[in-house]
Formats: C-alpha cells, structure tokens, sequence
C-alpha cells in the first residue's frame, strides 16, 4: 500500500520543541493506526487533531 502519513516527525518536533525522540514515534504510529482503522480520515486537519489529543496524555505541551 502506499500510505503517507500526515503527520511528519519535523512537525512534531516544531510543534512541541521536542529533538528527535520516542514519542515522535508513537504519536506517529498512533495516526497511523487510527487511518488505517477508519477512525479518522486521511487528511492533516483530522491527524492534526488527534495527534495534539495523544500528546496531551505524553505530557507534551506546544510550544507556539
């Protein structure tokens, strides 16, 4: 399949002012998933959203 996942690690890493790390990984992984499952569809604006709701419970905080 070729998957492309909205969300990328630079982003992440801008958002949250984060260096490459573990959780960049899950938070990934967990769109990833939830795209795969049809729990949101494939587009920024949903993977964006759901994202910041998983990196509330990492204890990420955006820095912008």
């Amino acid at each position: 399949r070729n998957f492309k996942n909205p969300i990328d690690g630079q982003y992440v890493m801008d958002l949250y002012g984060i260096p490459p790390c573990r959780e960049i990984g899950v938070l990934k992984e967990f769109v990833k998933e939830a795209i795969l499952d049809g729990v949101i569809g494939n587009n920024f604006e949903q993977a964006d959203a759901l994202m910041r709701q998983k990196a509330v419970e990492l204890g990420l905080k955006p820095v912008k």
